[in-house]
């Protein structure tokens, strides 16, 4: 559904975020301005202007606030029911990729094209203070992730590498995942014990989650990968790639894999997922209707 179609954005549409409610949506642009949509027609739009270009949204799992990652390097804080601004969060310098959350909603990661990620108590973002830094990057941090064990976190950057860090302390606990290219996707598996990530070289790694240990690289897609995902009993792993093939191996036996290359062109997909009783994984393609397996 299209809402007030002649009162949207002037340039590109960077980030998208659903209130906790449901009842609006806030969209965010490369033209400075925030906009809060009705979902329902009938309402009302609202305009933000934060004074800068915004690269990541997201409202808190609380429903208290809507954040903005701006790209001087600045968060921005609103009350999600009046968008009145509340707090405007500690500058990076640089620009906010990504805001992701804690499964429980307790803890709050941002991270910045200058090769930083804070971690955020979110009961207690009005102070100010992130709870932890986490510093050692050499590029962009590209994308992160939380385990369900809570004191952890990994992140991928540009600079070929992934770590994983103690969330609370911002110590580096051990370096992950050596490529020739950027880590664009990183994610845990559902029981923590490994981690999956792809990269830009066209490779594909899995390995222990606790130790740097033995790393298995997948058999390479023809092209750049695009996604990568385990099921969410553990049991497979899917990854989607530029060579417009899907591929999916089991868990236990990384040297076999399936390969699915119904699309016609590129699997382009920025994310894939399993069903929950593991029997179809869906893709997405860029022209053609996404696929059920």
């Amino acid at each position: 559904m299209l809402i007030y179609p002649d009162a949207g954005h002037m340039d590109t549409i960077s980030a998208l975020a659903f209130s906790r409610d449901d009842i609006s949506f806030a969209s965010a642009s490369h033209d400075e301005v925030v906009i809060i949509w009705a979902v329902a027609s009938d309402r009302k739009q609202m305009r933000i202007r934060p004074g800068h270009a915004i690269h990541s949204l997201a409202y808190t799992p609380d429903g208290r606030f809507l954040i903005a990652g701006a790209s001087d390097g600045t968060l921005h804080l609103w009350d999600a029911q009046t968008y009145k601004p509340i707090r405007t969060l500690r500058k990076t310098f640089a620009a906010v990729k990504f805001i992701l959350f804690l499964p429980d909603g307790s803890l709050m990661t941002t991270g910045s094209t200058e090769g930083v990620c804070d971690v955020w108590e979110t009961a207690k973002l009005e102070a100010r203070k992130p709870l932890s830094v986490l510093r050692g990057h050499r590029g962009a941090i590209c994308a992160a992730a939380f385990p369900l064990d809570h004191w952890r976190i990994i992140t991928a950057s540009d600079d070929g590498s992934s770590r994983i860090w103690n969330a609370e302390t911002g110590e580096a606990l051990v370096i992950l995942h050596e490529y020739t290219g950027p880590i664009w996707t990183v994610t845990f598996s559902s029981d923590d014990k490994h981690i999956a990530s792809r990269s830009s070289d066209t490779t594909e790694k899995v390995c222990n989650s606790y130790a740097r240990g033995e790393q298995d690289s997948l058999n390479r897609h023809d092209s750049m990968l695009n996604a990568v995902e385990f099921s969410p009993h553990g049991k497979f792993i899917a990854s989607a790639g530029s060579d417009n093939t899907v591929r999916q191996w089991k868990a236990s036996d990384r040297l076999k894999y399936t390969a699915y290359s119904e699309h016609k062109v590129n699997a382009n997909a920025a994310s894939g997922e399993y069903s929950i009783n593991c029997m179809h994984t869906y893709w997405g393609s860029t022209i053609l209707a996404s696929r059920l397996y």
